[in-house]
């Protein structure tokens, strides 16, 4: 069961595996909202939470492919909860801290060889130059060894520490679950746009929204990073009467982009109705 977490009306998704199954599976996109722990300093790549539409994750719960966790009213953490949480920040900076040092050990095993090669043509180098012969190289490893005992690491400041990363709400069990007769309240419009979102889902389409071309959906043939978007998707009340600019208007913006504009009703019987737009050459 996938774990939908709701935040000031607005649904999550934080499990990774939970991200990845509702896009294998159920063909549910969503955004990536979150920053990314490695290069946060970006907008171009986003990760966890996965954020979800409301059509989405009501269809998720509808199917009984989804529960909601109410996160609105999470109680602020004890102190216990935040010694707790400040002594695993040093149990983990210790740990390294460790972890630097045999680091640094094993990288030295493995330029052992080449340190000592070089500390032995500097010295063969050193005595032509001088004229001498050269010292026996017995003590260069010892040399070697002190000069490792005597390296000093820079020191690792607690902030500069990495920082576990949860990938699933770790308020999940103070969480309240909603009921299985629980559906997501919406407006008139909203009801609109999600029973067509429903009318594509079921004849296996993905969708996203259409806002950055004009509509309420974008309707793929495949997955979103593989495929193209066939249809924009537009939702209209179903007596609704349309002007000829508005058609014009439409057909053009579908033409430019290379889609088909759909529009789409829902009469009062919920059958939806569907009417598709494309610009034709004049002979």
């Amino acid at each position: 069961m996938i774990s939908i977490c709701l935040f000031q009306e607005k649904f999550y998704i934080w499990n990774a595996e939970d991200a990845c199954r509702v896009r294998e599976e159920y063909r549910i996109v969503g955004s990536l909202v979150g920053c990314l722990p490695r290069v946060p300093m970006q907008n171009l790549q986003f990760g966890l939470p996965l954020q979800l539409m409301k059509e989405e994750a009501r269809f998720l719960v509808e199917k009984g492919f989804a529960r909601v966790y109410d996160n609105t009213n999470i109680p602020p953490p004890s102190d216990t909860d935040k010694e707790s949480f400040t002594e695993n920040r040093k149990r983990i900076y210790e740990e390294q801290v460790e972890a630097c040092k045999t680091n640094k050990e094993e990288q030295f095993e493995r330029n052992f060889p080449r340190i000592l090669e070089g500390k032995k043509k500097k010295r063969m180098e050193k005595a032509t130059l001088m004229g001498s012969v050269p010292a026996d190289d017995s003590d260069l490893v010892a040399e070697i060894e002190e000069e490792l005992r005597n390296t000093q690491l820079p020191e690792l400041p607690l902030e500069a520490s990495s920082v576990q990363i949860h990938t699933a709400c770790f308020h999940e069990k103070q969480s309240r679950m909603f009921h299985d007769g629980w559906t997501i309240s919406m407006t008139g419009r909203e009801e609109l746009e999600y029973r067509i979102f429903s009318h594509f889902w079921e004849k296996g389409y993905f969708l996203t929204r259409g806002g950055k071309f004009g509509g309420d959906f974008l309707v793929y043939p495949g997955d979103p990073s593989r495929f193209h978007s066939f249809f924009i998707v537009v939702c209209l009340e179903h007596e609704r009467p349309l002007s000829a600019m508005e058609m014009i208007r439409m057909g053009r913006l579908g033409s430019n982009v290379k889609k088909t504009v759909v529009l789409c009703s829902v009469d009062s019987s919920n059958e939806v109705f569907t009417v598709s737009l494309e610009w034709s050459k004049m002979s």
